[in-house]
């Protein structure tokens, strides 16, 4: 049900360099106005240099080709101009936020669960964090945070939640990140050790930030040792309440659809590799419901349009969390016409846009298509391997990963004399993304990672990220069109360098995120 596209259309809409402040300098206010053919003919360079999501050769990043169903549902929204922040004047888009919320919650047996709608995995964070000051010090909201708090995240959780609790007045000096164990996972024991040492300095533990799932390396806490590991310290009372737990599941919530029902996927593939790697990242989850929320993204791979997150928490005692501390949420907010959501959320003017593109997408697929979808993004990225595998130019070395990013290395060495792997690296994949800008319809949009390390001890290095998303490489022939398009594109790099029409760059590129 994706949008139709052409087969051989480019990643991104063609662009060409400019610098910020000169297009700035000469901008002012029009004086008169234009009509709508002239203005549209304007509007057409703020697509230049967009990805298109659904061309099979963009596999920069997860985000996926929406649904023509939810892109729908978008526009409506935007046609009535609906503020998702009081049901006196927004119709029941409060209403259908909280049966996202308990569509979500249900999945893991979460019967009260509650949730807010926002722009993305970092609000989903930020939200968590509000809690669980409040719930370490529930009159903070009134008198302000202690300077004793502080937050724990493993060291490949999400690169904002320093910047979040910059935000709020935690800090991010206070993050402390522990180091990942074998298959990327939070070290329990390493866990203990700090906990305990953070109380003996009189801290106080506000919340662990979990990983359910990252884009690189599919990095997940096994949340049965965390919370282990927290039920055994805090049995002892007078260490107060113990910390929020938030599991950031903004990409790993997709498998919560096989949670408590893994028999179910010998309905969808006798794939043993599929199966297996689905069956590790449930085990992951297994204590996810001894968790107080866990966020969505469905602008991820819910098959939505941007932007379209959910946090998820355990029961509506949040909403009081998440308030200023005068006003307490009571069975009278429950009742039509006097629900404002402004009392927890940080936005009062907050889009509707994300909320019925996320309900039309669960319920046109049901948990049986979003298992189904899947289970085809883990096919493509076998069948893709198994493509660029072909060429001894490519090796994949994330090889483990339960996720379906393709990580791989870059023979280059018949032009190593010219500068270190690292430098060649950079100078490729510049060549990469000047081509893609472009327009050109043969290159695969791919990302650099530097520092990259596939297994928990290996040496830091750069490396290729390969992130298919487009459903039309459910296609044997798109799959290898794509592969061979990149061997061809690393072989006219090599061939350039070697004539000297490239030389090496010491520029560092911009790596995703």
């Amino acid at each position: 049900q994706a949008l139709t596209i052409k087969s051989n259309l480019a990643a991104k809409q063609a662009i060409e360099d400019f610098n910020y402040t000169n297009e700035l300098d000469n901008i002012r206010f029009p004086e008169d106005s234009h009509t709508s053919a002239e203005v549209y003919s304007m509007m057409q360079g703020f697509f230049a240099g967009a990805i298109r999501q659904h061309s099979s050769s963009s596999c920069f990043n997860m985000v996926p080709t929406p649904l023509l169903d939810t892109v729908v549902a978008s526009v409506f929204t935007q046609l009535y101009n609906v503020n998702n922040i009081m049901d006196q004047f927004g119709g029941k888009a409060l209403l259908f936020e909280q049966y996202i919320a308990r569509y979500l919650g249900s999945l893991i047996a979460w019967e009260q669960s509650v949730g807010i709608a926002c722009n993305g995995g970092k609000l989903t964070i930020l939200y968590a964090l509000k809690a669980a000051i409040s719930r370490a010090y529930p009159e903070s909201a009134k008198y302000g945070i202690p300077a004793n708090l502080v937050v724990i995240a493993q060291e490949s959780s999400h690169y904002s939640i320093e910047h979040c609790c910059a935000i709020l007045g935690i800090g991010s000096q206070n993050v402390i990140r522990i180091p990942a164990a074998n298959d990327w996972e939070m070290d329990s024991q390493i866990l203990e050790t700090v906990i305990y040492t953070q109380l003996a300095a009189g801290k106080k533990i506000a919340a662990l930030i979990c990983c359910g799932g990252t884009t690189i390396n599919f990095a997940s806490d096994t949340t049965q040792d965390v919370v282990n590991v927290i039920n055994k310290i805090y049995q002892d009372s007078s260490l107060g309440s113990k910390p929020y737990l938030h599991l950031d599941s903004v990409i790993g919530w997709l498998w919560l659809t096989f949670f408590n029902d893994s028999s179910a996927l010998d309905q969808y593939t006798q794939n043993p590799q599929i199966k297996s790697s689905i069956n590790r990242v449930l085990e992951k989850f297994s204590g996810i419901s001894e968790f107080d929320s866990f966020s969505a993204d469905f602008h991820k791979n819910g098959l939505c349009p941007y932007s379209s997150s959910m946090f998820i928490a355990k029961s509506k005692l949040v909403f009081n969390e998440l308030g200023d501390g005068n006003y307490i949420f009571g069975e009278l907010d429950d009742k039509q016409g006097n629900r404002k959501a402004f009392r927890y959320t940080f936005e009062n003017s907050r889009p509707s846009n994300g909320v019925a593109a996320a309900f039309v997408a669960i319920n046109r697929l049901g948990k049986s298509g979003f298992r189904q979808y899947l289970i085809d993004m883990l096919s493509i990225k076998q069948r893709l391997r198994y493509y660029l595998e072909q060429y001894e130019l490519i090796k994949i070395i994330n090889f483990d990963s339960p996720g379906w990013e393709l990580v791989f290395d870059i023979n280059f060495t018949e032009i190593e004399y010219f500068a270190n792997y690292a430098e060649i690296s950079n100078t490729f994949i510049n060549y990469i993304w000047d081509k893609v800008n472009n327009s050109c319809q043969d290159t695969a949009l791919i990302s650099l990672v530097p520092n990259f390390r596939a297994q928990v001890y290996d040496k830091q290095k750069n490396a290729f990220l390969c992130y298919p998303m487009s459903l039309t490489l459910k296609e044997e022939q798109a799959c290898e069109k794509l592969a061979w398009n990149l061997k061809q594109n690393i072989k006219d790099f090599i061939n350039s360098v070697q004539q000297n029409k490239i030389s090496i760059s010491k520029n560092i590129a911009t790596p995703i995120k």
